[in-house]
């Protein structure tokens, strides 16, 4: 989510990812540890603070995108490559519907379950 925005709010991020800021003060604090993200004061509110990748966040971001393209395309190596290109079609259509609805919706916990017909709950 940082390197969509390029940089970004801590309360927003809180925000889109459901968390609290000390959960998210841990995450940052682990990514600058690791020199991939950094933290500046906003200099439009003194009291947030905003979050950039680093070039060696963005690095890593790419590495492990590339990691997981090439074991989808160890998985589907037997599939026609229209599947495969199908395939990662809707994999990053799904992933970028999940973010939509995950920054839409602030408590992503699912709905409770209706019961199932036949159970005792429904006679």
């Amino acid at each position: 989510m940082i390197a969509e925005s390029g940089e970004c709010r801590a309360r927003d991020l809180c925000m889109d990812l459901g968390i609290d800021a000390p959960v998210l003060s841990r995450h940052i604090a682990d990514l600058e540890e690791r020199h991939l993200a950094v933290r500046r004061p906003d200099p439009e509110d003194g009291r947030s603070q905003l979050i950039t990748l680093t070039p060696a966040g963005f690095a890593e971001l790419q590495e492990a995108g590339d990691s997981r393209s090439a074991l989808l395309r160890c998985a589907l190596a037997n599939r026609p490559e229209t599947d495969t290109r199908n395939t990662s079609e809707v994999i990053g259509r799904l992933s970028r519907t999940l973010n939509t609805y995950l920054r839409e919706h602030p408590d992503p916990s699912p709905p409770p379950r209706a019961p199932s017909a036949g159970t005792p709950e429904t006679g």
